[in-house]
């Protein structure tokens, strides 16, 4: 292995976990675009102020017709909570560099579902999409 400072060693073994868009993959196994299949489902996550009262408790709102749903659940700062939101969606085809276009997405899908989406969502946060990776080989 060769280091950014220009010194080398050698290892049996090398573990990168550097995340779902892994330079290291893309270095050893080519584009992330030929390992990472979409698998229908967006979400996004994110702390917000705990203007709701949440101590113990999760709250879940799930709209039956469309299939989102919104999440609050309690984190250990009391102060805060993370708020999560949920939609199906066959194709997803927002770069996931592109935080605007993201925000856009999410505005969009949430719009309209009712209970306490609009408070949660004062602010917004980069969705997550629900991938999975294939390698080549381990």
């Amino acid at each position: 292995m060769v280091f950014a400072g220009g010194s080398r060693r050698r290892f049996d073994l090398v573990i990168g976990a550097d995340g779902l868009h892994s330079a290291l993959r893309a270095m050893v196994f080519g584009p992330h675009e030929r390992f990472l299949r979409h698998l229908g489902h967006v979400l996004a996550f994110y702390s917000v102020p705990n203007e709701f009262g949440l101590d113990r408790r999760l709250l879940e709102y799930q709209d039956q017709e469309s299939g989102r749903s919104a999440l609050l659940r309690p984190i250990q700062d009391a102060t805060r909570a993370m708020a999560m939101f949920y939609f199906a969606s066959a194709d997803f085809d927002v770069d996931y560099r592109d935080v605007a276009a993201q925000k856009v997405l999410l505005r969009e899908r949430m719009a309209g579902l009712g209970w306490l989406t609009p408070d949660i969502s004062r602010t917004w946060t980069t969705p997550r999409t629900s991938t999975s990776t294939r390698s080549p080989r381990w």
